[in-house]
């Protein structure tokens, strides 16, 4: 009789590299035409459910009225927050609670006004809308073939799935001339990144278009940085922008000088001398609007 942990699919170096499933154990040594037979049985695969959907925002929580979002519906088999992808098609629709109006895209989606449609084989489409007006909605999805066995998870929002728009603001692009929010791909520590643009920009005669705010000058904007993963920051200004240092606070934000454009957009790299994800704000007081937040 042998003593010590048990496993199954290996022991230490010589482990079995894959998945095992339908694990059987008997009581004694099976014979060959036994083993033949359990080699050759054939067990069906249950139907695969919808378990949840899940939305995420282009733009994340917050964005403008005269700048248009993309969402993006997932369709997931397993529980939330895990998304493993599910393929068998859905059809559905977005709906959006609050009192901002919404201006759905019909053209994207698959579908025409706030349906969408996941072709078979795949797992996610994109959905265009734009909030008209100023103010906070609760966006959510409802799968009407197959229907999920559960509610819509969100990427986005506190809550999950809230959504603002303002007439005017920043937005942190990768040109001179978009009003598409960017996010910075991973950087290297202490080095500084590829020129992006912090636009000012604000809403027009025509709510579909963002016309330049803070155009052709420069101006002391409030800049400090949030640190997400880990949600803790290491001591010290450790983030900056066009070289220089920021504070990880809110309520210490640093002021940096920025030229703006024509456009509205004032070039700037970030460097930030430590590891994990941070998220860079900027804050401006100005006429023609007011609190410009990004």
């Amino acid at each position: 009789t042998e003593t010590g942990a048990a496993s199954i699919g290996g022991d230490g170096n010589n482990s079995f590299r894959g998945n095992l499933d339908e694990i059987q154990v008997f009581n004694k040594v099976l014979n060959q035409e036994a083993l033949s037979a359990l080699a050759k049985a054939v067990h069906p695969c249950g139907a695969i459910a919808l378990d949840h959907l899940e939305i995420q925002s282009a733009a994340g929580a917050s964005g403008l009225t005269c700048a248009a979002n993309t969402l993006t519906i997932k369709a997931c088999t397993d529980a939330a927050p895990s998304c493993t992808p599910y393929t068998g098609g859905v059809s559905g629709y977005l709906f959006a609670t609050g009192a901002p109006t919404v201006n759905w895209d019909g053209t994207s989606g698959g579908a025409s006004g706030n349906g969408f449609v996941i072709a078979s084989g795949a797992s996610s489409v994109t959905k265009d809308l734009q909030l008209a007006t100023s103010g906070t909605v609760a966006f959510g999805a409802t799968a009407s073939a197959p229907a999920a066995n559960f509610s819509t998870a969100c990427g986005f929002g506190s809550p999950a799935c809230n959504y603002s728009a303002v007439a005017a603001g920043f937005v942190l692009t990768n040109s001179a001339t978009g009003t598409t929010a960017y996010t910075l791909p991973a950087q290297v520590s202490g080095v500084a990144s590829p020129t992006v643009y912090l636009r000012a920009v604000d809403s027009s005669a025509n709510p579909a278009v963002c016309t330049p705010a803070l155009a052709s000058q420069t101006v002391g904007v409030s800049l400090y940085y949030h640190c997400i993963n880990p949600s803790s920051c290491q001591a010290g200004n450790l983030a900056s922008v066009n070289s220089t240092a920021i504070n990880s606070s809110s309520l210490l934000p640093n002021s940096v000088n920025l030229a703006f454009d024509a456009n509205g957009s004032a070039p700037l790299t970030v460097r930030y001398d430590d590891v994990g994800q941070i998220t860079v704000n900027a804050r401006k007081v100005a006429l023609p609007f007011v609190g410009a937040t990004a």
